[in-house]
C-alpha cells in the first residue's frame, strides 16, 4: 500500500529510511553511558514517537472524508514506526534498569556509610537517654495533667457557652414567632380586602355586562321592528301596485282590486315578487 492520504506527514522514502537506520541498531549494543549514544537514542525514538503523534491526529482529521481508507493507511505507518522505534525504545528501556540498578547500589552504599559514622554517636546518645528517661516520663505526666485540665475547662466553657446560646435561641425563636403571628393577621386583612375589592369588581363588571346586554338587546329588537315596518310597507307599496294596475288593467274598483290581491297572496300558485 502506497502512503497517499498522509504523505504531509512523511511518505514511504521517509520511512525506509528510518526503518532502514532502526535496522543498525537492532541486537547492536549501544554505550548508554555515554551522553552522546545516549542523545542519538533518545533523538531518534523521540522523533518516531513525534509522527506517531501526528498519524494519530491526522486519521481523526481526515478519517470523515476518506473513511476506512484513513485507518488502514494509519494502521500501516503506525506499525512501521513502531517496528522501526523497537531498536530505540528497548535501548532506552534497558538503560533504565541498569541505572536504577546503578542508584540503588550508590543509595545503599551510602546508606552503610552513614550508619558507620553515626555509631559513635549513637552510643553516647544511648547513655544520656536513660539519664533522661525517669526526667521524660515525669515530664510527660505533668504535660498530660495540664492537658486534662485544660480539656476540663474547656468543656465547662463550652457548655456554658452553649446554655447562653439555647437562652438567646429561645428568646429569638419567641420574637420570631410573635413577629409571625403578627404578620400572619396583617397578611389574613390584605387577603381579605382583596377578596372584597375582587367581589365588588366582579359586581360592577356583571351589572356593566347586564346594562350592555339590554341595551344590545333592546337594539336588536329595535332593528328587528324597523326591518319588520320597512317590510310592511314595501310589501303594502308592492300590492298597492298590483292593485292599481288591476283597476287600470282590468276595469276593478278599489274593493275588488284589493280583495283580487289579498287571495293571490294565500295562494301558493302565484308568486310576488317584493
Amino acid at each position: 500500500m502506497s502512503i497517499v492520504l498522509f504523505k504531509e506527514i512523511t511518505t514511504e522514502k521517509a520511512l525506509s529510511d528510518l526503518e532502514e537506520k532502526a535496522s543498525k541498531y537492532d541486537g547492536l549494543y549501544v554505550e548508554m553511558e555515554n551522553k552522546e549514544e545516549r542523545k542519538f537514542v533518545k533523538d531518534h525514538a523521540s522523533l518516531i514517537n513525534g509522527l506517531l503523534k501526528k498519524v494519530d491526529r491526522a486519521r481523526i482529521d481526515i478519517k470523515k472524508e476518506y473513511g476506512v481508507m484513513v485507518e488502514d493507511e494509519a494502521l500501516l505507518i503506525k506499525n512501521r514506526l513502531e517496528e522501526a522505534n523497537k531498536p530505540f525504545t528497548l535501548l532506552i528501556s534497558e538503560y533504565k534498569i541498569v541505572r536504577e540498578k546503578q542508584l540503588a547500589k550508590e543509595k545503599e552504599i551510602q546508606a552503610a556509610k552513614d550508619l558507620a559514622a553515626e555509631m559513635p554517636i549513637m552510643h553516647e546518645e544511648a547513655i544520656s537517654m536513660n539519664e533522661l528517661h525517669d526526667f521524660k516520663i515525669q515530664q510527660e505526666i505533668n504535660i498530660q495533667k495540664e492537658r486534662d485540665d485544660e480539656i476540663a475547662r474547656q468543656a465547662r466553657l463550652e457548655s456554658e457557652k452553649k446554655a447562653e446560646q439555647a437562652e438567646l435561641d429561645k428568646i429569638q425563636a419567641q420574637k420570631q414567632a410573635k413577629a409571625d403571628a403578627e404578620q400572619a393577621i396583617i397578611d389574613a386583612e390584605k387577603a381579605e380586602q382583596r377578596r372584597l375589592k375582587d367581589i365588588e369588581l366582579a359586581a360592577k363588571q356583571a351589572k356593566q355586562a347586564e346594562i350592555l346586554r339590554q341595551e344590545q338587546e333592546k337594539e336588536a329588537e329595535e332593528e328587528k321592528l324597523r326591518k319588520l315596518e320597512a317590510n310592511k310597507k314595501h310589501v303594502g307599496k308592492v300590492r298597492g301596485e298590483i292593485k292599481e294596475h288591476l283597476i287600470k288593467s282590468c276595469g276593478l274598483d278599489n274593493d275588488l282590486a284589493k280583495k283580487v290581491v289579498i287571495a293571490l297572496t294565500k295562494t301558493d300558485r302565484v308568486t310576488i315578487n317584493y
